[in-house]
């Protein structure tokens, strides 16, 4: 979590009066964007992989669930390691619905780069497919699980 932050009350006062900032979170702004354009492509990917707003709201929202169901709280730190799949907004979405951090690892890790990343940021969830481009990422995972002392799914 981040600490320690000096703001200008001056500067903050300023940017509301013009408004460069606004109350509005992110997530804020992605339900209405849902709500307005619900039924349009929202992602594509390489595997033609096409996802409406709406699809990826409800992915979402089921991961997101899953995510509170086994303890991630706001600031806690999520992994995932996923090629370049539409399933990435999935991942971004529900992390930003339950306050969590998100973290992006290169799907060319191997596991010890995982264990020292994972060990570093004090992940509580790690989440990557089971088999991609040559990468038996599973096994991968087995290797190194009794390793990653702050996971919790």
């Amino acid at each position: 979590m981040i600490t320690d932050v000096k703001i200008n009350e001056a500067l903050k006062k300023l940017y509301y009066e013009r408004g460069y900032w606004g109350d509005k979170t992110i997530a804020d702004v992605w339900d209405e964007q849902c709500e307005k354009y619900g039924d349009r492509t929202y992602v594509q990917d390489d595997l033609g992989t096409k996802l409406t707003y709406k699809q990826v709201d409800t992915g979402a929202r089921k991961l997101a669930s899953w995510l509170k169901e086994v303890g991630v709280q706001n600031g806690d730190v999520v992994s995932f390691q996923v090629p370049k799949w539409a399933d990435f907004c999935i991942i971004y979405l529900a992390c930003l619905k339950v306050g969590a951090v998100m973290h992006p690892l290169a799907t060319n890790l191997s596991a010890n780069d995982i264990d020292y990343v994972i060990n570093k940021v004090q992940s509580v969830v790690y989440i990557c497919p089971t088999f991609f481009h040559k990468t038996d990422f599973e096994n991968q995972y087995h290797e190194i699980e009794g390793k990653l002392g702050s996971l919790k799914a």
